[in-house]
């Protein structure tokens, strides 16, 4: 399984635990170059594992693996690689509020903007201390958004996502 990923991996991530040094630094010199990765470019994308879809006006984008965004002007029938995707972590949800804004979020809690219809996409957050992924994300309009994800994360945006702070969620009944 690790020689598979060997060519995607940044060369600090393929000596971890080869040498006798402390796994503890490479472990987080790899995560910290983990996060610096732009999407990887596949040689036949529509066969990488996506996780979310939604339309921005006439076009479908859906999100997925290793930080894949996938585009369709066709309803469907073919789909191609967005270019300009900043990062290699897999995204799990995506929402648009009109044909040109939306937002992507994954794992390590990464959020990620597009103004271009999801040509090209723009990172806003991202966690690195501790990967608490973002499953899901909604805006109401161009300012106002929600993310939640792991451990009861719930956050919320009034500025597009330049900004975004904790909300705490309230108790279950009973609990």
């Amino acid at each position: 399984m690790a020689v598979a990923l060997l060519p995607i991996l940044p060369a600090s991530a393929q000596l971890v635990g080869a040498g006798g040094g402390g796994a503890g630094g490479d472990v987080a010199k790899f995560v910290k170059e983990l996060h610096q990765l732009p999407a990887m470019h596949l040689a036949s994308p529509t066969r990488a594992g996506m996780l979310s879809a939604t339309s921005a006006g006439k076009r479908l984008v859906a999100v997925g693996d290793h930080g894949t965004v996938l585009l369709s002007d066709d309803d469907g029938k073919t789909w191609r690689q967005a270019h300009d995707v900043p990062t290699r972590l897999m995204l799990t949800s995506v929402c648009f509020v009109d044909d040109m804004r939306g937002w992507a979020v994954g794992h390590w809690g990464v959020v990620l903007h597009t103004e271009d219809g999801g040509d090209s996409w723009k990172l806003l957050r991202q966690d690195t201390s501790v990967d608490q992924p973002l499953f899901s994300v909604y805006f109401m309009d161009r300012n106002q958004g929600w993310a939640v994800g792991l451990w009861s994360l719930a956050l919320r945006t009034s500025d597009g996502g330049s900004h975004w702070t904790s909300v705490k969620m309230p108790a279950p009944p009973g609990g």
